[in-house]
């Protein structure tokens, strides 16, 4: 008679179901699409400059320090909201830490933001001005800051 192994190498806990959409809460589910939105913005243009008979050129945030700066911000408060239970943080932490991202995002949003005007004005230098990224990363960072202080309620 032969004998069945029952050694598996599969392990027996429950706890490594994997990830299930459907058992978020609301709130993690908004605030996801929040981030997502200003991880978009990132991509988006920050500075278009008109180059007079040359033409228009844009350059979104990942190509400044200020952009990869506020992408992690953003893909930090997603991973905190998707993924909070499961990082074992201190449950102080994993619950402000949108709160801290959206922050930092909305600074280093702003510090860029700031560059781009030079304190020359709305116009910015000569035929530079900000694009359309950035403002979409500032008003998406502006929602996740206002989300972590709990002025807007999901």
């Amino acid at each position: 008679m032969e004998q069945e192994n029952t050694n598996s190498t599969q392990p027996q806990s429950g706890n490594n179901a994997g990830f299930d959409f459907k058992n978020l809460p609301k709130s993690a589910i908004v605030t996801a699409v929040i981030c997502g939105i200003g991880i978009i913005g990132v991509f988006l243009p920050w500075v278009t400059a008109d180059l007079g008979f040359l033409g228009s050129y844009s350059v979104s945030g990942v190509h400044s320090t200020w952009g990869w700066l506020s992408l992690l911000g953003f893909a930090g408060a997603a991973g905190s909201v998707l993924f909070g239970s499961q990082m074992n943080l201190p449950e102080a932490l994993n619950k402000n830490l949108p709160l801290y991202c959206g922050g930092g995002a909305l600074l280093f949003t702003g510090v860029a933001l700031v560059q781009v005007f030079g304190g020359s004005g709305s116009y910015g230098y000569g035929g530079v001005h900000a694009g359309f990224g950035i403002y979409v990363t500032l008003l998406a960072a502006v929602a996740l800051l206002l989300v972590g202080l709990k002025v807007i309620k999901l």
